[in-house]
């Protein structure tokens, strides 16, 4: 049983997957975004405005891992997709009343776009990152903009979730996923995720962000927008009604 690539069908879980590609694309645009900023904070330093000045500009690398294809049934049903997610974390400043300032600051923000977690809990995540959100919208403009600021300590991390049909009749055909914690790739467990592993792993865009004295900006732009990384979609002869 050969798969091969599928064209889209006009589901509800075809209409899922295409926001999932959208959020994908606004994420690599979100995170490159962030990336640039913070390249360019760090040519700040007197010992990098002596390098550019030297060579003109400085580089760094960034890289974003694809997501994973969808399994497709013969007659178009997506029975295994996933979705790119975000949560928030900050890192929290080691001292407790620098700390303290910061969550008064976010608290008297009547616009704050993510919830607060709970203040007395604050003493016990000094010095470590603490998970404040979970599945955000990730093209809110106000998250994006605090996030840019250092000074908030703010972390935005993407992560995958993957969805397979309700019918319990599949599920140990279609198998399962892990996630490589070194690549953040989906990578196939068991079942038909394994066994076309190949074609439905996506894999890690790397791109350069160059910097100078005034501004950081992406190398070979248009090139990096049109490659995501995606896996490929498989078509299966199974025919989703019938199970």
């Amino acid at each position: 049983m050969m798969p091969t690539v599928s064209a889209n069908a006009p589901t509800p879980a075809e209409l899922r997957w295409k926001r999932a590609q959208r959020l994908t694309a606004a994420f690599m645009l979100g995170a490159v975004a962030v990336t640039a900023r913070i390249v360019w904070l760090a040519m700040q330093s007197e010992t990098a405005r002596e390098l550019i000045r030297n060579n003109a500009q400085a580089a760094q690398s960034v890289a974003i891992p694809g997501m994973r294809g969808r399994i497709i049934s013969r007659d178009g049903i997506a029975l295994a997709y996933s979705e790119r997610r975000l949560r928030l974390l900050w890192q929290v400043p080691a001292d407790l009343s620098a700390a303290e300032a910061t969550f008064a600051r976010w608290e008297a923000l009547n616009d704050r776009p993510f919830p607060l977690p709970p203040r007395q809990d604050l003493p016990s995540h000094l010095g470590r990152p603490w998970q404040i959100a979970d599945d955000l919208d990730m093209q809110l403009p106000a998250l994006w903009h605090m996030t840019q600021a250092p000074e908030n300590g703010l972390i935005l991390r993407a992560y995958f979730v993957r969805y397979y049909s309700q019918n319990t009749a599949l599920r140990d055909i279609l198998g399962s996923v892990h996630t490589d914690p070194a690549t953040g790739l989906e990578c196939g467990l068991t079942g038909m995720e394994k066994e076309y592993d190949h074609e439905l792993r996506g894999h890690v865009v790397t791109f350069s962000l160059l910097a100078t004295s005034r501004r950081a900006f992406i190398k070979d732009n248009k090139q990096w927008q049109e490659n995501q990384g995606n896996g490929r979609d498989i078509r299966i002869d199974i025919h989703a009604a019938a199970h």
